[in-house]
């Protein structure tokens, strides 16, 4: 999918990011139990949100021992993903190695394009190329994946 031509909703560039962005405190949410928010201060704090009952650490601090002991019907656990978060986790299906790891980088760790292109032993063309490509990829598969969960409202 080119960057220069608009689709039905538009540049990718004007539109993916926020939806980027959402995935991605979805994601690091989930993965480390809180996030980072800003304090009064404007200095950056990590809020510990706790585990989730579902899991078995959260069983674990709410229960104290034997808290692993349940049955099949303890083992549900919420979905991880909503809303757009959701969406960008499916349109990330199938989506190249190289690409996968860019947008992971620029989404979900600290610092710019240089310490990514270091964390990823990688060039800075190589870094804007998988970047522009796994957006693109993402872009394109977005409107199917939200035709798709429309259906599955209407069933």
């Amino acid at each position: 999918m080119s960057t220069s031509n608009p689709g039905a909703r538009g540049y990718w560039r004007d539109w993916l990011p926020p939806m980027m962005r959402a995935w991605a405190t979805q994601y690091a949410r989930a993965l480390n139990a809180g996030r980072w928010v800003r304090s009064a201060t404007g200095a950056d704090q990590w809020h510990f949100d706790g585990l989730p009952l579902a899991t078995l650490l959260g069983k674990i601090r709410a229960e104290g021992e034997g808290a692993g002991q349940g049955s099949v019907r303890n083992q549900r656990f919420d979905e991880v993903y909503h809303g757009d978060g959701l969406i960008i986790w499916r349109a990330m299906s199938g989506m190249r190695i190289e690409q996968r790891e860019v947008i992971h980088a620029k989404y979900l760790c600290r610092g710019g394009y240089r310490d990514h292109c270091r964390l990823l032993g990688i060039s800075k063309t190589a870094y804007w190329g998988h970047y522009n490509e796994g957006h693109a990829y993402i872009a394109g598969r977005v409107p199917l994946i939200e035709e798709q969960l429309e259906m599955l409202k209407l069933a």
